[in-house]
């Protein structure tokens, strides 16, 4: 980003896609592919994996995840350009949006787990409610790329919407209907309900937006595209939410614990 190149992945030289080749234009000039000793375009191949699922631009440098680990991409100018450099392995990404940046950490995830990336490293998250997402997920390949995951900075939580097993062979085969919500400061997880398919962080344009899917309108019977700003009420398309939650199960020693509920 800070050089002004484009970057491909999953890109050609011959026409026939590379899963595993990565290429960037020249300085300022989007429609210049080809290095040369006089520009700063050109190309490198990852050498462990399948294929590069995604990319995004972390904290400075540019991150690549194939389907086994997490690949680095720094900007150290003539002659090579960029330098490529193996984070680590065995935490590939599930899914081409599965990642997402907060507070300077980025977190994805990966085929079984989730991982973050901060200051030590690579590291998996613990996940008492693993089994809720992945015994459920819908892991076709179509399916996976359709799994968004959602920062959300005014709260510090990271989420991530998928499809579910539950819903193959109905009209919502595919569509991300679930979350599963990792809160950073309190270390806490939660899972429900909800449709997202799209998703952007705290903005210029305020809240986190996230789109809403297609709904079918009851009355014309055409479909409906709705865009959500989070954050802004206790009301949702201005019908009044119903608060609630459900705890697993725990106990609690008789007389000598009590628990109290807040908000």
């Amino acid at each position: 980003m800070p050089e002004r190149q484009v970057i491909a992945y999953g890109s050609t030289f011959t026409g026939f896609q590379d899963p595993m080749l990565v290429r960037w234009c020249d300085i300022g000039n989007f429609t210049n592919w080809i290095g040369t000793v006089s520009n700063q375009a050109g190309s490198y191949r990852i050498p462990k994996g399948s294929k590069i699922v995604g990319a995004t631009q972390g904290p400075q440098q540019g991150l690549l995840w194939t389907d086994l680990g997490l690949w680095s991409m720094q900007y150290v100018n003539l002659p090579l350009v960029y330098s490529f450099n193996e984070i680590a392995s065995g935490c590939g990404l599930v899914g081409r949006k599965a990642m997402g940046t907060l507070a300077g950490t980025v977190y994805w995830m990966s085929q079984s787990q989730f991982f973050r990336l901060a200051g030590n490293g690579v590291e998996p998250i613990q996940c008492p409610i693993w089994d809720v997402v992945f015994q459920d997920l819908d892991d076709s390949a179509n399916s996976l790329e359709k799994i968004r995951c959602a920062p959300n900075s005014r709260f510090g939580e990271v989420s991530w919407y998928y499809p579910t097993k539950a819903n193959i062979g109905t009209d919502l085969e595919g569509v991300p209907t679930n979350y599963v919500k990792y809160n950073t400061l309190l270390n806490q997880w939660d899972f429900g309900t909800l449709t997202r398919t799209a998703w952007i962080d705290q903005s210029v344009n305020g809240p986190p937006i996230g789109s809403g899917g297609i709904e079918i309108d009851p009355i014309t019977s055409l479909p409906v595209y709705n865009i959500y700003q989070h954050e802004t009420s206790n009301s949702a398309n201005g019908t009044a939410m119903n608060s609630w939650f459900q705890t697993g199960y725990f106990a609690v020693q008789d007389g000598d614990l009590k628990t109290f509920l807040d908000q």
